[in-house]
């Protein structure tokens, strides 16, 4: 098997014949025998290293040739040097067996400047040296040998279905414009120039179809509940019980451990051998907006309050005796306090950085959909999966918000079945929780109040009734009232986040906004930063 030590051997080695070429021709033709260097790059890349060049993105183009130039210009500067010296030396020699006044004033101006040609022999040589040898110690050549290890190794390379995918764009069942092409095609531009910058990472969790060639990097609260029921779906993992369509799982069910489809984790080193042979696709948030949801979905109803809502907790000045043993009335500021208090990799997957769960250097995806974009992006990639008839699941909004609603409550009532749950919480506490986030999700009013006193038994089917009767008779079953009000609830939370932790959370996800185009100073969220803070406290707490 070829190393990259190998490869980088054979570059250095073709690199030395191509200025051995550009000294000769520079002997006839001048300067511009510089034209060789990019022949001489292009042949390297092709024949030798393995490179298609005309496959490489623009930044390893860039990057590369930059590369190349520098190597190559060095060893010509040698050869130039080192022709040099030895004609000199010659023309000493020849001159010091003449006796004549001009070989007398030759052999003194020698001896003059004979030190000085020793000096810039040294220095030459020692540049030379430091260039060669030095690649480990520099910050500009790590930099430049990690970038061309990218391209080497394969995640700055893009593979013949990556240029397969791409013509997809053009012809796939879907009849995408131009501006639809150049969307994913900047994307993945995007995620490629930012890999170069910092080309860490992994890939926590990837499923895979293998009738339909298709695998996907699951991100947690990025729609990957709808993802995973899918691929449930084609891989028949549905605990031996025969659904429609994939949506008909529940969350609990797509949530559980599969029994069919394999789940795998891998890092650019050690991926699986038929994922070229994938179309491979993920999908990402805005953080801002990532963390918000992952605090409502599983602080604000009782989901982490077991698993991490006590290690919050114990991180106040102060307790009480309840606090600490549910962690009920969590704050967002101390959500964030704690996740960008907390080193990365302890972080989990519901708001750990992307570049953990899955990164895009090493699961190199042809689509990357987002979740501002879902109903385009989504409809895209079921068409890849010959699942386009699905597609008027998702696309009918009031369907949709349905199915979310009766779901979530399903799966939260699910939860509270566990002893620790009835400690903490009853039935009424319950249903006002889910009645809240309804309506930070947009789904319910946000000025009709919970009608339920606190001593009232809530059962999940009464709560179904009511929410789907509310929401049939007010003006949020229209999305974009729904919109609205979603983002203003988000605008309302970070109100109460303080600059310093707001600061930690640019720096944690410094890479994800680079990487996917997403502004670490929105404006909806900054602009408004003296205005009063909003209570999101519960009306039950105790």
């Amino acid at each position: 098997m070829v190393t990259f030590g190998d490869r980088i051997s054979v570059r250095l080695c073709h690199d030395v014949d191509c200025a051995c070429a550009l000294w000769g021709r520079m002997s006839y033709t001048g300067w511009s025998a510089l034209h060789c260097n990019m022949r001489c790059d292009e042949r390297a890349l092709d024949r030798q290293i393995g490179l298609d060049p005309q496959s490489l993105t623009r930044a390893d183009r860039r990057l590369l040739t930059a590369s190349c130039m520098a190597i190559d210009l060095s060893c010509a500067a040698l050869f130039l040097f080192v022709t040099f010296s030895i004609y000199t030396f010659g023309l000493a020699v020849s001159l010091q067996r003449n006796d004549s006044y001009v070989g007398r004033f030759t052999k003194m101006t020698m001896r003059a400047h004979r030190k000085r040609l020793l000096k810039l022999s040294c220095g030459a040589l020692v540049l030379v040296v430091i260039f060669k040898f030095a690649s480990d110690k520099s910050v500009f050549s790590m930099r430049l040998l990690t970038s061309m290890k990218a391209v080497a190794v394969g995640y700055g390379r893009r593979s013949a279905l990556s240029q397969e995918a791409d013509d997809s764009l053009s012809t796939s069942l879907c009849p995408l414009g131009t501006e639809t092409r150049d969307v994913y095609s900047r994307r993945r531009r995007r995620s490629d120039d930012a890999c170069f910058a910092s080309a860490e990472g992994r890939v926590y969790r990837m499923v895979q179809h293998a009738d339909s060639r298709t695998a996907y990097c699951v991100i947690p609260k990025a729609s990957c509940t709808f993802w995973l029921s899918v691929f449930r779906w084609l891989n028949e993992d549905t605990y031996s019980v025969s659904y429609s369509n994939p949506l008909s799982l529940t969350r609990r069910q797509v949530q559980n451990r599969p029994e069919k489809m394999r789940v795998y984790a891998f890092n650019a080193t050690n991926s699986p051998a038929f994922l070229e042979n994938r179309f491979r696709f993920m999908f990402v948030r805005d953080p801002y907006s990532r963390l918000w949801s992952a605090y409502v979905d599983k602080f604000l109803l009782p989901n982490f309050w077991k698993m991490y809502g006590w290690r919050i907790v114990q991180r106040r000045p102060w307790n009480h005796t309840a606090d600490e043993r549910c962690a009920r009335n969590i704050s967002f500021s101390e959500f964030l306090d704690y996740v960008t208090s907390t080193a990365p990799g302890s972080l989990n997957e519901h708001f750990a950085p992307y570049r953990l769960l899955c990164s895009p250097c090493v699961f190199r995806p042809h689509v990357i959909g987002k979740m501002e974009t879902f109903g385009e992006d989504a409809r895209y990639v079921l068409q890849q999966l010959n699942l386009s008839r699905f597609a008027s699941e998702f696309s009918s909004y009031d369907k949709h918000a349905r199915h979310e609603m009766t779901m979530l409550i399903d799966d939260v009532y699910l939860v509270y079945e566990e002893s620790f749950f009835k400690f903490c919480t009853n039935t009424t506490d319950l249903a006002a929780r889910l009645w809240q986030v309804l309506q930070i999700n947009g789904y319910l009013p946000s000025d009709i109040a919970f009608p339920w006193n606190k001593n009232k038994h809530v059962n999940k089917h009464a709560l179904k009734e009511l929410v789907l009767e509310v929401y049939s008779r007010h003006p949020n079953r229209d999305e974009h009232v729904q919109k609205i009000q979603k983002e203003q609830s988000l605008v309302n939370g970070y109100r109460t986040v303080p600059d310093d932790i707001l600061a930690k959370v640019r720096e944690l996800y410094a890479l994800e906004f680079k990487m996917f185009g997403y502004d670490p100073f929105p404006e909806k969220l900054y602009g408004y930063r003296n205005t009063s803070m909003t209570n999101l406290d519960f009306p039950f707490r105790e």
